[in-house]
């Protein structure tokens, strides 16, 4: 077949390369003196060049010229006129776009294709003469119009920091030093899917026109920073949008369990003797099943299906077939053998996609057919490889965000990217800039971005999608946003500098305090493991020290622009995640002060923070938001609309509060020797049904209720993690202080239990009987592990409805993966605390 007949994106894939390197000379501006050498675009105010566009220009092209006769205004207060390059007449130009481009410079190389092309998004930014030159290839979507934008931001000193934020520089006088940069950016895809440059998720058979456009401001900041992914819904004005058809996760969406399963249960994954299928249910993130990648049939109405999206829809030039977002991966005999000889579940995907790309290819050669690496799939098969239609994104969520990809931390992230660029034809990697399961938290990444893009780079990724924050409370979300545009244009770039540019021109005379909050940031969590989705928002890794630290960082660079309303609102917004963390870690972080003796510079008065808190989130969460509403609060497990934000305020109320005094019993010890875990400490598991309900009997007003269930499970656990931090692993006599409300005269009140994660093994249990001491209880079933649970052994009864303190043993904890947990049978069980009280 002749490359001719592929489609563009195929070609662009296959002959993407670095064309230049992007050094720009600066201009001379303002009341400086124009220089000979110079090539002069206005005096004192007054237009002293006009602006060329052909009347062949595309959409993007008459968008590049308005832009910058827009911002050329914005700078000297000058009119640029549009005309066509027939009637310059002589006139000093600046050349817009390829038509313009080679009526003033025909020998210029504008080809588009090819190794020393410059793609859909290359620019050329050259003097001739007494013109000036911005364009792209002939033919290009986005080249001129990112020509122009570099113009205006590298030499005419413009800057877009958010969507809603711009820095103009006024300079009355301006001239172009010499220029001859012509520049290829290293990745084809860029997508940042971050607040404040996406529009939100576009529905499957989204088209780029102006009226699919949401927000404007969001769009165009979007093409100012370069970023053509689906997500920012770019209208074909601005250059349209690189994306594959149905996004990602699309298995289901072609063949509906609801349609197909009754009749072809076959064509669905087997999981423990069972075909499943169920998408997720109003308000579920997960569902269950996976489609059987081998079953050749359910391959033909795929394919089928697959083609008819493609023939509606081929200006894509890429389809998403891909599995759904969980694992359930199929287990029948034929996947098993596929996944068996190729050593990874991706073997029996990388079939059946192959298969559907096969017919793709014979009716659309060079279209592509996407599929992730992505959990179960991860790692590549080592017996199939992926055909040269096919594209593989590799998604990296099980990282620890705060080392390098390179890091020992991430060896097998690096490991498997590695063997993906060996075998992969075509590669895109999706990494995680953001804690998906607590995005109101501090999680610094500026510090290793810069490295891991040069790693994909380096790798053979062709483009690269960053799933960011989702709300513009967010932690230092502009910086980010600003720091990710910056190197995914360009990952050589120091990415040192670039936030210094950022901090200076966003928050002005607070800079140096806040370089130093972010520097802090990188040297407290660095050590720390901060996954993509934490199983809980908190940072665990500021430590009281820290917190305290970054208050006085704060508060100075707060009153270092106090005489600046904009800025000391910027840096307010930035300090949002760190006066939660305060709030959240508030009964930790007052106990840490009192047990080490050092000071608490959190707030005195926590329910006066916690409102100016919450009014501050509500405040800076913008209508922008509400796109983003669902999947945030679906994350925090709140709940949506108004009633899940005020739900998740009340969470902090549970947390924001000075931690109740020890037991009597307990307060002659040294401090540094018990260790309290109260709700705020504790994992509450949700799917058990438990959860933090106000309680006047409890010790601070809040207990974890457990309720009665037909087994007992772990409802509430407390972890032994939290032994490093304070007391130091190693043996501890173990109590917990529960009150049942019992529904039953014989049995077990509650039971409790020791965990090891490490060694998936359970280290014994505690029945804790209904008024009856010494009578051994029956063994129960337990939900969770119930082949690897220890000896059972009876504990003090329980005599009533009050809070007592329960002994569950002396144990040793040498590490920080061991759990205890309780669970009930015959009445609601209320958990006010562990206490960990340390042997000698």
């Amino acid at each position: 077949m002749k490359e001719t007949t592929t489609h563009p994106l195929s070609q662009c894939l296959r002959r993407f390369a670095v064309a230049g390197s992007l050094c720009l000379a600066l201009l001379g501006c303002g009341k400086s003196p124009v220089t000979k050498s110079q090539l002069s675009l206005s005096k004192e105010g007054k237009a002293t060049a006009c602006i060329a566009l052909a009347d062949s220009a595309s959409a993007p092209e008459k968008t590049a010229a308005a832009e910058l006769a827009t911002y050329l205004k914005k700078v000297t207060g000058a009119e640029f006129p549009v005309v066509k390059p027939q009637e310059l007449a002589g006139r000093p130009a600046i050349a817009v776009g390829p038509g313009a481009a080679k009526v003033l410079l025909p020998e210029l190389d504008l080809v588009k294709m090819g190794e020393k092309g410059l793609g859909e998004d290359g620019i050329v930014l050259k003097t001739a003469g007494p013109n000036l030159i911005l364009t792209g290839a002939e033919g290009s979507q986005r080249g001129t119009l990112y020509a122009v934008y570099e113009f205006l931001e590298r030499a005419a000193g413009v800057r877009w920091w958010t969507h809603a934020e711009e820095t103009v520089p006024h300079s009355p006088t301006l001239a172009v030093a010499p220029l001859d940069v012509r520049y290829k950016p290293p990745f084809l895809y860029r997508e940042p899917f971050s607040w404040g440059i996406v529009q939100g998720e576009p529905q499957m058979g989204y088209k780029d026109s102006d009226a699919a456009v949401k927000d404007w401001a969001v769009a165009k900041f979007a093409a100012r920073q370069r970023h053509n992914g689906h997500s920012g819904m770019l209208p074909a004005s601005h250059g349209g949008s690189l994306l594959p058809f149905g996004w990602c996760h699309t298995s289901f969406t072609y063949l509906p369990p609801a349609k197909y399963f009754e009749a072809h249960p076959e064509w669905y994954s087997e999981v423990k003797g069972k075909r499943i299928a169920e998408p997720p249910k109003q308000g579920e993130l997960h569902g269950r099943g996976q489609l059987c990648w081998s079953n050749e049939e359910m391959l033909g109405e795929l394919t089928k299906v697959v083609l008819e999206h493609i023939r509606q829809n081929s200006q894509y030039g890429m389809i998403d077939v891909s599995q759904n977002d969980w694992d359930d991966h199929c287990e029948c005999v034929k996947c098993k053998a596929l996944d068996d000889a190729g050593g990874s579940h991706s073997a029996s995907l990388i079939h059946g996609v192959n298969r559907v790309a096969e017919a793709v290819e014979k009716e659309f050669p060079g279209f592509l057919v996407e599929t992730l690496a992505y959990q179960h799939t991860r790692k590549p098969p080592t017996e199939i490889r992926p055909r040269d239609n096919v594209l593989i994104r590799y998604c990296v969520i099980e990282r620890g965000a705060s080392q390098p990809i390179d890091s020992d931390q991430n060896r097998a992230m690096l490991d498997d990217l590695k063997a993906w660029s060996a075998v992969a034809p075509k590669l895109f990697v999706w990494d995680y800039v953001s804690n998906l399961g607590g995005p109101l938290a501090p999680h610094p990444k500026h510090h290793v971005l810069a490295k891991d893009l040069r790693t994909y780079l380096k790798h053979h990724a062709a483009g690269v999608f960053l799933e960011g924050e989702s709300i513009g409370a967010t932690d230092f979300i502009a910086l980010k946003n600003y720091l990710m545009a910056r190197l995914l244009w360009d990952p050589s770039r120091d990415e040192s500098a670039v936030i210094d540019e950022f901090l200076n021109g966003y928050y002005g005379k607070a800079a140096p305090a806040l370089r130093q909050v972010l520097d802090l940031y990188a040297e407290k969590a660095s050590p720390a493991f901060l996954h993509s989705f934490n199983d809980g928002p908190n940072a665990d890794w500021l430590d009281l020290a820290a917190m305290n630290r970054g208050t006085e960082l704060f508060q100075q660079s707060e009153s270092a622009v106090a005489d600046a309303p904009e800025q000391l609102a910027r840096v307010q917004r930035a300090r949002l995640p760190f006066d939660g963390q305060w709030l959240r870690n508030y009964g930790r972080y007052h106990e840490q002060a009192e047990r080490e003796l050092i000071p608490f510079l959190g707030p005195q008065d926590p329910a006066k923070a916690l409102a100016d808190f919450s009014a501050a989130v509500r405040r800076a969460s913008t209508p922008l938001d509400q796109t983003w509403m669902p999947i945030i609060q679906h994350m925090m497990e709140y709940g949506s609309g108004e009633a899940g934000w005020d739900a998740y305020f009340e969470s902090f109320k549970q947390r924001a509060k000075t931690p109740a005094p020890l037991p009597e019993a307990f307060r002659s010890l040294p401090p540094s020797s018990v260790i309290d875990m109260d709700e705020t400490r504790c994992l509450v598991s949700k799917p058990s049904g438990a959860k933090i309900v106000e309680d006047p009997k409890a010790s601070n007003g809040f207990a974890m209720l457990v309720p009665k269930a037909p087994m007992p499970s772990w409802g509430v656990q407390a972890w032994s993690k939290l032994l490093g931090t304070y007391g130091g692993f190693g043996r501890y006599r173990v109590y917990v202080v529960a009150r049942c409300e019992l529904q039953a005269d014989s049995g077990d009140a509650f039971v409790a239990g020791l965990y090891d994660v490490k060694a998936k093994k359970g280290l014994g249990t505690v029945c804790f009987p209904i008024g009856k001491p010494g009578v051994p209880s029956a063994s129960h079933e337990i939900d969770e592990n119930p082949e690897v649970l220890g000896t059972t052994r009876s504990g003090t009864p329980v005599m009533d409805g009050e809070y007592h303190l329960y002994d569950l043993g002396v144990h040793d904890l040498p590490h920080s993966q061991m759990h205890f947990w309780v669970g009930t049978t015959t009445g609601d069980l209320y958990v006010d605390r562990f206490l960990f009280v340390k042997e000698p």
